[in-house]
C-alpha cells in the first residue's frame, strides 16, 4: 500500500473510510448499472445527476428513465 493511502482504498481520487464505504459502494454500483443500461459513460450519468447542461436532451431522458427503473428495483 502506498504511503498515505486509506486502508479501505480510494475511489475516483476520494478517500474511502470505514463508515461510508458500504454506502459509497452501493451508490457507485447503481450509477455503474445505470451507465451500462443506458449505454453511456459513468461521467455522463454523473453529469445528469448533477444537472449539468452539457448533456443532450435525448441522452438525459435515457439516463433518467434507467435511473427511475433501477431505483425502483433497488428500493423494493
Amino acid at each position: 500500500m502506498r504511503s498515505g493511502a486509506s486502508v479501505f482504498g480510494e475511489r475516483n481520487g476520494h478517500r474511502v473510510t470505514g463508515r461510508g464505504k458500504g454506502r459509497l459502494d452501493a451508490q457507485y454500483g447503481l450509477l455503474t448499472s445505470i451507465a451500462t443500461e443506458a449505454g453511456v459513460s459513468l461521467s455522463t450519468v454523473s453529469k445528469v445527476v448533477h444537472r449539468r447542461r452539457d448533456v443532450g436532451a435525448r441522452t438525459r431522458e435515457r439516463v433518467e428513465e434507467h435511473f427511475r427503473t433501477l431505483s425502483r428495483t433497488v428500493l423494493l
